[in-house]
């Protein structure tokens, strides 16, 4: 009637036909993560640039400052992207 070798392959078969293509979507997503580096590298430096806004904006310097807290927050941006 049922042949368990035949059931058994054939589950076997199934089983690592999922599990590759599990590793397979893993491997893809891990691909798709930003760069530790790059990212921690941007956020320093937009630190050390909302640093130096902020001590523009001590010393009276209000354009200066705006200016600098705007390339701080397209730093922000381009760090998001990478």
């Amino acid at each position: 009637m049922f042949n368990i070798k035949y059931i058994a392959k054939h589950i076997h078969t199934q089983v690592y036909n999922y599990n590759k293509m599990r590793d397979m979507k893993n491997k893809e997503k891990l691909n798709e993560l930003p760069n530790p580096r790059i990212h921690q590298t941007i956020s320093f430096v937009k630190s050390f640039v909302r640093c130096g806004a902020i001590t523009l904006l001590g010393c009276g310097f209000l354009v200066a400052s705006a200016i600098t807290f705007g390339i701080a927050e397209v730093l922000g941006i381009v760090e998001e992207i990478f």
